[in-house]
């Protein structure tokens, strides 16, 4: 269980946020004291933007809602530092495998445009819980009903918070549209996302091109790398998954024992 006490979480104030970006792990969840209640999302990963050397992205993908967007409440991706917008962050600890966690990335960007927001049955909270671990249930408005005279309140002020930062992210660091974003995923897979109305819709594809095309030349990023033992004496030897599978399928390749931040170095890419 990745959302609550079993694994522990750690909090980092606002300005420790890029601290608690390097803390979050690829499909487990994150939480934004919002003062009233916690706001509840899944960090997905950086994405690359393809071909223009800029820096990549920390994506989350949330339920949440603003009052200029139809729908006003959705599923959709955003940059983290756009939902921070100085609020403390809470990182959840996540030891699930690569697998499950790659499962949660798919999940949540198949279901990117969805509908059907509900303060009581399907909030944020609701959402994360139920793709990490399969339990649609919201702790802090079982927490916060159970004294409604005292707390309702919370429920309101908590909204008004959530509504006031998306407002004012979208001056921010809005997603750009029919930019192709390039997302590894937990399981190496190269994901290319390309966002439309700011996140509130996304076309997701399987790519079979090389890391590199998104990441340049010598960015690393976190991956599954092999090492080509048959071209290792001509050339540098760490390429990516969708390298093995194409222009070294031929080849003699043997896979790193752990996940690393590096880059391809094929040299078929050069």
């Amino acid at each position: 269980m990745c959302v609550g006490y079993t694994n522990g979480y750690e909090d980092f104030e606002s300005w420790r946020l890029d601290a608690a970006l390097k803390a979050m792990v690829p499909g487990s969840a994150v939480a934004f004291d919002r003062r009233a209640l916690y706001h509840f999302a899944i960090f997905l990963g950086w994405a690359w933007p393809l071909g223009d050397g800029a820096k990549p992205l920390p994506l989350l993908c949330h339920l949440s809602g603003s009052p200029d967007t139809k729908p006003r409440a959705s599923v959709r991706l955003e940059d983290v530092r756009d939902v921070a917008q100085g609020c403390t962050v809470r990182v959840y600890r996540c030891h699930c495998d690569a697998a499950k966690r790659a499962l949660v990335v798919n999940e949540c960007l198949a279901r990117i445009g969805e509908t059907g927001y509900n303060l009581v049955t399907n909030n944020c909270e609701h959402f994360v819980r139920s793709l990490i671990h399969g339990q649609r249930v919201s702790y802090q408005t079982r927490w916060t009903l159970a004294l409604p005279v005292l707390q309702l309140p919370r429920l309101a002020i908590g909204l008004s918070t959530v509504v006031r930062t998306v407002l004012t992210a979208r001056d921010h660091r809005r997603l750009q549209d029919d930019i192709y974003l390039g997302l590894i995923d937990p399981e190496s897979q190269l994901l290319m996302i390309k966002p439309t109305r700011g996140g509130l819709n996304v076309t997701v594809q399987l790519a079979t091109c090389c890391t590199r095309m998104f990441t340049g030349a010598n960015a690393q990023a976190a991956q599954q790398l092999h090492h080509c033992i048959t071209c290792r004496l001509i050339w540098a030897s760490a390429i990516c998954e969708n390298c093995v599978k194409t222009c070294h399928k031929s080849c003699e390749t043997r896979r790193l024992e752990t996940r690393m931040a590096g880059f391809c170095q094929c040299h078929c890419c050069l």
